[in-house]
């Protein structure tokens, strides 16, 4: 289920042009689930892993977060989706941390790729809430779009914000 090429994560079986930040992040925690399980060798998981992030070290960046949507094929963000969502960041983050945990020879490359996303760009230090994303194709933050509810999928942007100190 991933590209060829570029070692990306497709969306879905049908194989399409797109794959989230979010398949990303669950994608490194899959190769290391399956390493950890017996379904991959060693050798296998690291092939996996230097491939994926080779490509995400190519994608186009805003303070250090993937625009959420990108081609598995060309590695363009997508133009009918110009956000960075800061869910989406948050599941990407949770994957880079979890290979950097789990395997030493991409220990640097993950986590350079986590600490470059400065979470404090998203964050609304007046209402103390981190803000749910940034509009590429309009270089602006969207104020109205907030992450209040702690028991909500925005649980692992808002405390990986946290840990990293900058908010």
């Amino acid at each position: 289920m991933v590209d060829s090429k570029t070692g990306l994560p497709y969306d879905n079986s049908s194989r399409g042009e797109w794959t989230s930040v979010s398949n990303l992040g669950i994608y490194l925690t899959s190769v290391v689930a399956a390493r950890h399980m017996g379904f991959v060798d060693a050798g296998e998981a690291s092939k996996r892993l230097d491939g994926m992030l080779a490509s995400v070290n190519k994608l186009k960046t805003w303070f250090g977060f993937q625009q959420s949507w990108n081609s598995v094929h060309t590695l363009q963000p997508a133009k009918h989706d110009p956000w960075v969502s800061v869910l989406d960041s948050g599941n990407l983050a949770a994957g880079l941390f979890t290979v950097a945990q789990a395997s030493p020879a991409h220990r640097q490359r993950c986590l350079g790729l986590a600490q470059a996303m400065r979470w404090d760009r998203l964050y609304d230090s007046k209402a103390g809430l981190l803000l749910g994303g940034y509009d590429t194709s309009k270089g602006v933050v969207n104020e109205k779009w907030r992450l209040d509810l702690l028991g909500t999928d925005a649980l692992l942007a808002q405390f990986l914000a946290i840990a990293s100190d900058q908010i």
